[in-house]
């Protein structure tokens, strides 16, 4: 990455990164990197060398303001991704990776100043509530605190009170001490800001990230500086001199409105009773008595619950004509924007927001959430109200009212949450004629009619099925839930078995995934497939549903549910030739397509070879026009990794390992793998590392079946290292693959077809690697590649996530003509990945392709680690000793004198390098190197153990050769 001279050892980002934490920080600088592309990633690093890391004009700067240690990230990050539930943890085994962890407020070990973040008006910033960039600089210009620092971030403002003495985070006390601080000082702030109606974002956790001075803001469209406009790192505090503010409850995560979830913004008006709130809550009632005085930030907020009651229109003007900036306009605009925003403002957020005093000695602090539920009717203010006036009409007299259908539900609201006030009803009661044991029973026939009210209405308007719970057979009960699945998941799938296990589609940021269902998750999914009742002799009474049911149906997915055989992102043909485009489940072949950002693809019926031209013109002049590949052969196989995703269902079988090679670093084969991933997916792949040991790289595997994906790529295999998993070999030639996903004991059964690419530069492969393997080589003909320029497209990948709808039709048309050519089979062959090589052969050959598979043996050879090795010892061998027999002293003697096998013999003793001799020639029993096999010669009794010779291969008759 090319770092910005303004942001270099001498620039304002190292003033100012000098002046924030000092000389030797602690822990580690965390930088935050977000490209213009969608990329984004973490870069760990210290003060010295954070400068090289910051990118071009491209990309948005971060940094940590806590620095954090890696070693207590990574063991959070590992504790976070193991506490995920069962089904959620598919990931868990990937080995943490410092690109995409920005650190944790819990892994924060030093606090070297407080801050904050004033977002000013202007550019994205429309809101009234907040300042310009001159008051906010004015506000902070006058504070009894001035800041030590000022940075312009581009649209608001940083300000940074630099500590005499950075807080040490060593444990939970200390971080409390340090969140607390930080928490209380922003509170002070805000308190301040709401006396001049602005409003201020909270950004006072410990893992927070802010804008780097000397680099540029790209939020706004035109890219902005961020700028320091000051910086004295004399100006510092100590902890007892910054102020707080005292917040009850914490803070709120962003600092910003917070509303009542269950109420959503609708119109105005309701039946909630504003006179029962003002009595229950002592701050609404304080926004009606001090109206004439009151600020804007709570008149606002209060609107948000008066539009919400019956009669609440009328009352908000009612108050505000005792403001003398009153106007019936603005009233009612804002009136009307309070409660179509969002929902009632929450107790929390008046507490917090305008550091409400009322709210501390609220008999209902806990208990509520918002000052609209006092008002309504089924709420315990209004039942109490209503008990209180029973009872004195009961002491007036009035008998009948203790029947009266409000009286009967308001007791059995008091009866469990004011006990008190329900003592004080039956003494009543008992005072009275009123019968006891009568008035009991009318309150329980009531309660009893109001349940079977509402489960026969509810039974009215359902369209779900009914499943009884109570004296049944559980088999029953669980027969019942699986036929209500099926008929819930019938009309729009959601729910689908894949691998074996009971697996959900959900829509993320990324795409469609597939997640585990766990049967704590799908017991609250069956309460929305059906209406769980236990018959009652009053009529049906609602239930909870069966829990063992849940578990049931997780653990043995019902038969009736669609299998899943994998996501994609792109439209393909089937076996059939059709082309599957519609986004959702496709019956037919099983797979969940998510190709909605594409839009409309349109592909010709009967595409003429000038649309194949045309399609193969767009290939080569806009993605591969700047690509030196190594041959025809190259660039034929690199047709077919781009074409594999949307021809992978048109053939049964698996696909040899892609190979993207170069002879050096920086010339574009990572480039290219990520064309193919952004076609396939419409991102960037999702890149993995080759694991170090077998059971990690079992893990990973398992990890990227089980994701459902068709595209596997793991991302540069070291120069030093000779690949030879026997994991990926088996991945690679089999069908399905078993496994347990980490955190569970079912094992899975996952389907494995995908297209798996690996990037290496000169990659040594074993044998068993390099058979399963085809090569795309990328050779740009000059020792430093990374230094080109001129290219069509600076940001090959930015073209083509810009243009991957017009690509993807083009691939589709290429294919769709050798479809309706008749499908003609292509004459090569390739091993465990016959009709893989026959299909791709065909549609290539139709397309005037060439090259592919034609130099697979060229490739075999090259990157075969074992012949590459072993060829030249073989045949000094032959020519010392002819086909004598020979024991491993004096083929280790032979290694000396001419330098072979070092790698393989290491540099131990002379008897450490025979028995090292030995094991490898007994591996290697019957193989054959350029015509020349090696034979173990089995030791007879008497003799002193195994010798070995090596023969030629001989001819059969028909001139073919053999052992």
């Amino acid at each position: 990455m090319t770092s910005l001279s303004s942001a270099g050892s001498g620039g304002p980002a190292t003033k100012f990164m000098r002046a924030l934490l000092g000389e030797e920080p602690p822990g580690e600088l965390v930088l935050w990197l977000s490209s213009r592309s969608g990329r984004k990633q973490s870069v760990w690093t210290n003060l010295s060398e954070f400068h090289k890391h910051i990118t071009t004009e491209e990309c948005d700067v971060y940094f940590s303001v806590c620095p954090q240690s890696w070693p207590l990230a990574k063991a959070e990050y590992e504790r976070r991704e193991a506490a995920k539930p069962v089904g959620e943890g598919v990931c868990a085994s990937k080995e943490p990776d410092q690109r995409f962890i920005r650190g944790f407020a819990v892994t924060a070990i030093s606090m070297p100043a407080v801050w904050v973040d004033i977002d000013c008006m202007g550019g994205k910033h429309a809101s009234n509530d907040l300042p310009t960039q001159e008051e906010a600089r004015a506000f902070l210009n006058d504070m009894c605190l001035p800041p030590s620092a000022i940075v312009h971030s581009g649209g608001g403002l940083h300000a940074y009170w630099f500590l005499d003495s950075p807080i040490e985070i060593i444990g939970v006390e200390s971080r409390d001490s340090a969140s607390t601080l930080i928490t209380g000082f922003q509170a002070w702030v805000r308190r301040h800001f709401l006396e001049h109606g602005w409003t201020l974002d909270s950004t006072a956790d410990l893992a927070r990230v802010l804008r780097l001075p000397g680099t540029l803001n790209h939020k706004s469209g035109d890219p902005a500086p961020v700028t320091l406009k000051l910086c004295n790192a004399d100006v510092r505090y100590s902890v007892a001199e910054v102020p707080t503010h005292q917040v009850q409850g914490g803070m709120s995560r962003t600092g910003q409105s917070e509303i009542d979830e269950n109420v959503t913004g609708e119109g105005i008006g309701g039946d909630a009773d504003l006179d029962l709130i003002v009595h229950e809550c002592a701050w609404v009632k304080h926004c009606r008595d001090d109206a004439a005085i009151l600020p804007e930030p709570e008149w606002y907020t209060v609107l948000s619950i008066q539009g919400r009651c019956a009669g609440g229109e009328q009352a908000a003007h009612e108050w505000s004509k005792a403001h003398p900036g009153y106007v019936a306009e603005e009233t009612g605009e804002k009136l009307r924007r309070a409660v179509s925003s969002a929902g009632p403002r929450t107790c929390r957020n008046i507490e917090e927001m305008l550091g409400s005093a009322f709210c501390k000695e609220c008999v209902h602090r806990g208990q509520i959430k918002s000052p609209i539920v006092l008002g309504r009717k089924d709420g315990l203010p209004a039942s109490r109200k209503r008990v209180e006036e029973v009872i004195e009409q009961l002491g007036a007299g009035e008998v009948d009212v203790a029947y009266e259908p409000q009286t009967l539900d308001a007791a059995d609201v008091v009866r469990f949450k004011d006990s008190a006030l329900h003592a004080r009803l039956t003494t009543a009661i008992r005072s009275s004629s009123v019968l006891i044991g009568e008035w009991t029973d009318a309150r329980k026939t009531r309660r009893f009619s109001r349940r079977a009210a509402a489960s026969e209405a509810r039974r009215a308007t359902s369209t779900m099925p009914r499943i009884e719970r109570g004296e049944r057979q559980l088999r029953d009960v669980f027969d019942d839930a699986r036929r209500a699945l099926a008929s819930f998941n019938r009309v729009d799938p959601r729910y689908f078995v894949f691998g074996g296990a009971l697996v959900r589609v959900v829509a993320e940021k990324a795409g469609a995934a597939i997640r585990t269902v766990t049967s704590d998750y799908f017991y609250g999914e069956l309460s929305r497939v059906a209406d769980w009742v236990v018959p009652h002799e009053d009529g049906d009474h609602d239930s909870k549903p069966d829990r063992d049911a849940s578990v049931d149906i997780v653990e043995r997915p019902p038969e009736s549910l669609p299998v899943l055989h994998g996501i994609s992102r792109v439209p393909f043909f089937d076996t059939s030739g059709r082309l599957v485009r519609v986004d959702g489940y496709d019956d037919s072949t099983g797979v969940y397509v998510d190709a909605r950002e594409l839009g409309i693809i349109n592909v010709p019926a009967s595409p003429t070879s000038d649309d194949v031209q045309t399609a193969i013109a767009v290939v080569e002049n806009e993605i591969l026009f700047d690509v030196r590949f190594g041959g025809e052969s190259d660039r034929a196989h690199y047709y077919g990794a781009l074409l594999t995703p949307i021809v992978r269902h048109l053939f049964t079988g698996l696909t040899p390992l892609h190979v993207f090679e170069s002879p050096t670093p920086g010339s574009g084969r990572g480039l290219l793998a990520s064309i193919v991933g952004i076609l396939a997916t419409g991102r960037l792949p999702n890149v993995q590392t080759i694991a170090k040991d077998d059971d990690e790289m079992r893990k990973r595997v398992t990890s990227e079946l089980a994701s459902g994906n068709d595209l596997h790529v793991l991302d540069n295999l070291s120069e030093k290292q000779v690949l030879d998993s026997p994991v990926l070999a088996s991945v690679l030639t089999a069908p399905y693959w078993t496994d347990r996903i980490l955190g569970h004991t079912r094992m899975l059964q996952l389907e494995n077809g995908g297209l798996w690419i690996l990037t290496a530069n000169n990659p040594r492969l074993s044998v068993e690697i390099s058979r399963r393997s085809v090569h795309v080589r990328i050779d740009p003909g000059t020792d430093q590649p990374w230094l080109r320029k001129g290219f069509r497209h600076a940001d090959l990948p930015g073209w083509v996530l810009a243009h991957r709808a017009r690509v993807i039709e083009v691939l589709l048309t290429i294919v769709k003509s050798w479809i309706v050519a008749g499908q003609p089979a292509g004459k090569e062959t390739l091993g465990s990945y016959d009709p893989w090589a026959r299909t791709l052969g065909g549609i290539l050959a139709h397309a005037d392709i060439t090259g592919f598979l034609v130099d697979r043996q060229r490739a075999f050879e090259v990157n075969d680690d074992d012949r590459m090795t072993w060829r030249p010892f073989i045949a000094a061998w032959w020519e010392r000793h002819g086909g004598a027999r020979v024991r491993s002293a004096e083929l280790v003697e032979l290694c000396d004198k001419k330098g072979f096998l070092g790698g393989v013999l290491g540099d131990g003793s002379a008897r450490s390098q025979q028995t090292r001799m030995g094991n490898e020639l007994r591996q290697r029993d019957g193989r054959s190197y350029d015509g020349l096999r090696i034979v173990v010669v089995l030791p007879t009794s008497g003799s002193r153990g195994c010798e070995y010779r090596v023969e030629r291969n001989r001819p059969d008759t028909d001139g073919r050769v053999s052992g």
